[in-house]
């Protein structure tokens, strides 16, 4: 065992104890760990636990949605982002909403995990190629979308701190933008 692994271990080893589950339960309930490239202002590590699931709910229709826990490195639940992927015959954009608990806010956790969200959605690639429908094409997400009401200051903040653009009440990135901010170069 390396220690990549090692240290995966160790937090879901602490995520079982704070939820009361198993550790089996916690590696069939998520199918990939992601250690964040930030820690927070507190200087803590944080650990998003993803589960991707399509299911079809009516013959021939898929519900494809990401959802992404967030964790400290002590096993403390702070909060989870959810990506849910359009049902167009484009199968190109997802809706992402995010919640932060009451004692983890103000700490950078949401700006810091939705950047490794978007990370796994536009170079990684993690939602694409999932079935909408059975006559449609496979998705390929080029874009994301964020419902945030005018009173919402915070969620407006992450957004902004993630150079989303503002259109019509949404709050939108495209691959392409993403890729500039981060710089990364198409392979």
């Amino acid at each position: 065992m390396n220690e990549y692994e090692m240290n995966f271990e160790d937090i879901e080893e602490k995520i079982a104890k704070q939820s009361g589950d198993s550790i089996e339960k916690i590696r069939e309930e998520y199918d990939k760990i992601i250690k964040t490239s930030h820690v927070n202002k507190e200087g803590e590590e944080l650990y998003l636990l993803r589960k991707i699931t399509s299911k079809e709910f009516i013959k021939g229709y898929y519900k494809n949605k990401g959802i992404y826990s967030i964790y400290t490195k002590e096993g403390k639940y702070s909060g989870f982002i959810e990506v849910t992927v359009s049902n167009n015959n484009k199968a190109n954009e997802a809706e992402i909403e995010y919640l932060s608990e009451k004692d983890s806010r103000d700490k950078g956790n949401i700006t810091i995990s939705l950047e490794e969200v978007l990370f796994d959605i536009f170079i990684n690639n993690s939602f694409d190629n999932l079935t909408i429908k059975d006559i449609f094409p496979k998705t390929k997400i080029e874009e994301v979308f964020l419902s945030i009401s005018s009173d919402n200051y915070a969620s407006q903040a992450v957004a902004n701190k993630l150079r989303f653009q503002k259109n019509n009440g949404e709050y939108i990135m495209t691959k392409e933008q993403f890729r500039q901010i981060m710089q990364i170069k198409e392979k």
